[in-house]
């Protein structure tokens, strides 16, 4: 049982082996080492409100005329704006710099 759970684990991402490239368990003393939590597979992170402004000042930053913002996104930049006031300048440099790479 404990080697039938070692290969579910391996196999969704949570231990490799060190040596071997294939994801089974062996049982013969194999060095395997934990994945770290940042790529886990089951590490959802939720866009945050930095993430949805640099979202839509890129959409501004492309002049379509399909990729206009509609009437509740103006709104949200526009709150955004002054929640993150102090910050504006640093969103709208990544917002840029994601447009230009």
């Amino acid at each position: 049982e404990a080697l039938h759970l070692a290969n579910l684990i391996s196999s969704h991402g949570y231990i490799l082996p060190i040596e071997d490239h294939v994801l089974t368990v062996k049982n013969d003393g194999t060095f395997y080492r934990f994945q770290t939590p940042y790529f886990w597979p089951s590490n959802h992170v939720e866009a945050d409100n930095i993430d949805y402004a640099v979202y839509l000042c890129k959409r501004t930053m492309q002049n379509k005329t399909r990729l206009e913002l509609a009437d509740y996104e103006a709104e949200n930049l526009a709150r955004l704006q002054k929640l993150f006031a102090r910050k504006w300048e640093f969103i709208y440099m990544q917002a840029e710099a994601q447009i230009n790479y």
